[in-house]
């Protein structure tokens, strides 16, 4: 990547030196500074696009790194509490640190995990702690597909 980079440059440094000499030039045709500017603007076009599919890249390694020992959706029914809250938490955090890449799919996350678990106070009466269970495993699955589609 650097090699990229640093190629890019010197093109882009020798083709300004050249037009700087050919402005010099008593005998100047404009038409030969068309082939250097559409070569700077294609190669800008290029390095963006790049950075661009590398982010992408990196964003579907992390999200495959963060869910390698994640249970598939039909196991979530057999995973403790602790552990959905782990996984909740764990895409809440991916979510946020790439806010800016996925501000819609962060937003609907964040309004369905305070919609269905609140602010994470435990429960105390046996039928709430059920129907808390329940609302962990529906956010818990939600939050294995969010990662699993970030990784295709």
């Amino acid at each position: 990547m650097i090699w990229l980079i640093l190629s890019t440059l010197s093109s882009l440094l020798s083709i300004f030196l050249w037009i700087r000499e050919e402005l010099n030039n008593s005998k100047f045709n404009r038409s030969k500074l068309a082939y250097p500017i559409v070569f700077i603007l294609l190669s800008l076009i290029a390095i963006y696009q790049y950075f661009q599919l590398t982010e992408i890249k990196e964003i579907k390694t992390e999200a495959a790194v963060i869910s390698t020992n994640w249970p598939k959706l039909e196991e979530i029914k057999f995973i403790t509490k602790g552990e959905r809250l782990g996984i909740i938490l764990a895409c809440q955090t991916f979510l946020e640190k790439h806010k800016s890449r996925f501000p819609d799919t962060y937003s609907d996350f964040q309004a369905l995990k305070k919609g269905r678990l609140g602010d994470y106070k435990s429960k105390t009466n046996s039928s709430d702690k059920y129907a808390e269970y329940e609302d962990l495993e529906d956010v818990c699955g939600a939050a294995i597909t969010i990662i699993n589609n970030l990784k295709k």
